[in-house]
């Protein structure tokens, strides 16, 4: 294992009167690939040039290891980079290129860094292109070489900024597989920006999803997914339905939102516990993933939670989207998510039933923002 711990304490950094980052503490363990996302602006890139060196952050400390590279500029923190734009040098071969850092280290020099290149060629399935020039290669394989250009040296983290973002969408499929493969193998500390929640979470160990600055949640994309900390995390990671509601009881050990007139919702727990101290006629947003909600034609089923009119069905291969706007809630559309199969029943315009997983219901206080 090459990687090292990575550990941010009370970093901050503010331009002016702007706070880019602000008191962010994140532990990442040796070994792990941890994804930093949110909207534009909230402070993700900033977070890396940090780590990076080329910022400077305004209060707090970064330690690689056990030791603090804070003032130590980018050239002295011994990290692996790789960007969008992958900066080969078009003069170089493949070979030139990834033996670079070698080379400006003068750590390896004769045999022991044929060998050496030969082993990174070899990782990253390079060794037939090894005297090919940069514009003689595929897209893919331009970003091959800038990995293996960043790991040539073995640097205790590798920081990357939407490195497959100049890629087509099958291309940049493929590629996400072929990283994590590489990084897994090496055990390689990864820090990983991009704007691709899908591309996170497929990626990632750990995903870290930030907001104006602030830090709102680590963990699992099997956590952040299924039990967000809050509204906009919920928002921002995959799809989430949110309808209006009011508290109005418990019955069955459930808490029993109204969502209209006469239409109420059951919800196992709130999502942020003792944090929402639900009081009768508390107003709530109720969240449901689209995948937690099924059909049923109007009037053949009694459980549904409502009625509603399907307004669009999108097909996506194996699956198709509807959106189904609420009869007895006019102002909310809901997205549902059913195998392709099942959609062709249900075409638009048609009345439905909606059946709801309430097990998978979460709510959060109304007054939470949504992602941007």
């Amino acid at each position: 294992m090459i990687g090292r711990r990575l550990i941010l304490s009370e970093l901050q950094k503010r331009y002016a009167d702007i706070w880019a980052v602000r008191c962010t503490n994140l532990e990442i363990e040796p070994g792990e690939f941890v994804s930093i996302v949110g909207p534009s602006g909230s402070g993700k890139t900033s977070l890396l040039t940090m780590i990076a060196g080329f910022e400077m952050p305004t209060a707090g400390t970064i330690r690689i290891g056990d030791k603090d590279v804070t003032p130590l500029p980018p050239n002295r923190r011994d990290i692996g980079m790789v960007f969008q734009k992958y900066a080969l040098f078009p003069h170089l071969t493949v070979g030139q290129n990834i033996a670079f850092p070698l080379k400006m280290r003068r750590a390896l020099s004769g045999a022991p860094l044929k060998s050496r290149l030969e082993e990174i060629l070899q990782l990253v399935q390079l060794s037939e292109y090894r005297d090919r020039y940069p514009n003689q290669l595929s897209g893919g394989q331009q970003q091959r070489v800038a990995v293996a250009r960043a790991l040539v040296f073995d640097p205790p983290v590798i920081l990357m900024d939407e490195p497959l973002g100049a890629l087509d969408k099958k291309l940049r499929e493929a590629m996400q597989f072929e990283l994590k493969r590489i990084q897994q193998r090496l055990g390689a500390t990864v820090v990983y920006v991009t704007h691709d929640q899908d591309e996170a979470l497929a990626m990632s160990d750990r995903v870290a999803v930030m907001r104006q600055g602030e830090l709102q949640q680590i963990g699992t994309p099997t956590e952040l997914y299924g039990k967000p900390a809050n509204a906009f995390v919920a928002d921002f990671i995959g799809v989430m339905n949110f309808v209006p509601g009011t508290y109005v009881g418990t019955e069955s050990g459930k808490h029993v939102f109204q969502v209209a007139e006469d239409v109420l919702l059951r919800a196992p727990t709130v999502s942020d516990g003792s944090a929402i101290h639900l009081v009768k006629g508390s107003p709530l947003h109720l969240a449901i993933r689209p995948e937690h909600i099924s059909l049923a034609p109007s009037g053949q089923n009694r459980d549904s939670t409502g009625a509603g009119i399907v307004e669009a069905s999108v097909f996506f291969g194996s699956t198709n989207i509807l959106l189904v706007r609420l009869t007895r809630l006019p102002s909310v559309v809901l997205r549902v998510e059913l195998p392709a199969g099942q959609a062709t029943a249900f075409e638009q315009g048609s009345s439905v039933n909606l059946l709801i997983d309430e097990a998978r219901v979460q709510t959060f206080p109304i007054k939470e923002g949504f992602a941007a």
